[in-house]
């Protein structure tokens, strides 16, 4: 065997296995300990490891290409909803294929772009985000930022007297509630759409998004640490190491999938990096995983859902910042999920 094809099979093992350390929350805001590596790369630990792998979905692909966009799953269906390629419009699909345009020039001014969405009370909520693209830290105004729909084509601005509502933030629904947390700790939160409540908290969060697993809210922060609460009041803050840096990057999009949280890699800015996702089954234990060798999963600005026991990658672009459509990846094999991301705890 030349050289040239022993290089190229050593290439493809170090991209397709996975050789990442175990990786833990830590209250106490500490590293508790990394495993070993095998000579192979594969990561030995005491609780099994689970490799993710994913398949184009190439019929019909979602229109969403630059990403940033919201989506959730409601009566069968996922939607996509805004983001930078097209802040004003909303998609739909019911097999992931086939992908229909349910409305555009809906929200006001420009669109919507990093909003959260959620399902809540037979209805679907668009909730915060902001009208410029590549604006993280300027919100719509108050009195725009709750948008409803019970069918995806006909939205109506549900809180328009609203003076404290959601803005820059992180959604979830929890005890028969939707909150919303937003940068430095203020916790929006409603049981109608209509009328919002402000929590001023002590917590410090720039918050990336939020999952709801086993009764407890996590709501991952922006440096590397996550905030956890079961009550939307009570607020916990743990450490959380997820490797080297350079290798493994950020995690900015999440489901809760087959008994356990799953957090996704944001590849940008060095699309090249072997992608990688963490799992956890008890939230205080993870394990890092590579999703695949393929392209198309070293994505950026990709949204997440939970759909028909997949999980499914929505939209987002590789080759950041020379970006191309990511498409739509579906994942493979077993594994059993509530539709849904994992915003809403369905085992309340």
């Amino acid at each position: 065997m030349n050289r040239f094809v022993l290089g190229w099979l050593f290439v493809c093992m170090t991209r397709c296995l996975d050789f990442s350390p175990d990786n833990l929350f830590d209250p106490d805001n500490s590293f508790t300990g990394l495993t070993l590596l095998s000579l192979l790369g594969t990561s030995i630990s005491t609780g099994p490891v689970l490799g993710v792998s994913f398949a184009d979905v190439r019929a019909d692909p979602l229109p969403a290409r630059a990403g940033e966009a919201a989506s959730v799953v409601f009566q069968n269906r996922m939607y996509v909803i805004g983001g930078a390629s097209s802040p004003n419009a909303v998609w739909s699909s019911g097999d992931g294929i086939v992908w229909l345009t349910e409305a555009e020039g809906v929200f006001s001014g420009q669109g919507r772009y990093r909003s959260s969405a959620l399902a809540f009370n037979g209805r679907m909520y668009l909730l915060g985000g902001s009208e410029a693209v590549d604006d993280f830290t300027t919100g719509v105004s108050a009195g725009e930022s709750v948008w409803s729909s019970v069918d995806g084509r006909n939205w109506i601005n549900a809180a328009p007297a609203c003076v404290d509502c959601p803005s820059i933030g992180a959604a979830f629904v929890l005890q028969g509630r939707m909150w919303f947390v937003a940068p430095g700790g203020v916790v929006y939160s409603s049981v109608d759409g209509t009328n919002w409540s402000v929590t001023n908290t002590s917590i410090s969060v720039r918050p990336d998004f939020a999952l709801v697993f086993n009764g407890q809210a996590y709501v991952f922060d922006s440096d590397g640490s996550v905030w956890t609460t079961g009550d939307g009041t009570a607020w916990t803050r743990h450490a959380f190491q997820i490797g080297p840096v350079a290798r493994w990057g950020s995690y900015r999009s999440g489901a809760v999938f087959d008994q356990r949280m799953w957090l996704f890699q944001d590849t940008a800015p060095s699309p090249g990096r072997v992608a990688g996702a963490l799992y956890s089954y008890d939230g205080n234990r993870w394990e890092i995983v590579n999703v695949g060798c393929c392209r198309r999963v070293q994505r950026h600005a990709n949204t997440v859902e939970v759909f028909q026991n997949h999980i499914w990658l929505l939209g987002g672009v590789i080759n950041f910042p020379f970006a191309s459509t990511a498409g739509v990846q579906r994942s493979l094999g077993g594994g059993t999920g509530v539709d849904g991301a994992g915003r809403t705890d369905f085992s309340l």
